[in-house]
């Protein structure tokens, strides 16, 4: 799976495609469960397959990631780090 480049420095590609968030929108990267489901589907209108994690964003949408949690959180934390500087 290749990440898309732009803004890679600021947004989170979740795997699916044009489904981008801002790190700063961020609150919580979290393993996907199905208890998650019906969030996930109020969120993003529907479950797509695949989903390995989920993004959980300060406004409360719940979004479906196909990335794994560590890779998602590793480039988030990388993100938190440097805004911290």
């Amino acid at each position: 799976m290749d990440i898309p480049s732009s803004n890679l420095d600021e947004t989170l590609w979740l795997g699916y495609s044009g489904l981008v968030v801002e790190c700063a929108a961020v609150s919580a990267v979290v393993h996907y469960q199905s208890v998650w489901d019906r969030r996930i589907i109020q969120s993003y209108g529907r479950l797509p397959a695949g989903v390995r994690c989920v993004v959980l964003l300060e406004d409360g949408r719940a979004l479906p990631a196909q990335r794994s949690t560590d890779d998602l959180r590793r480039q988030w934390n990388t993100w938190l780090g440097a805004s911290a500087s």
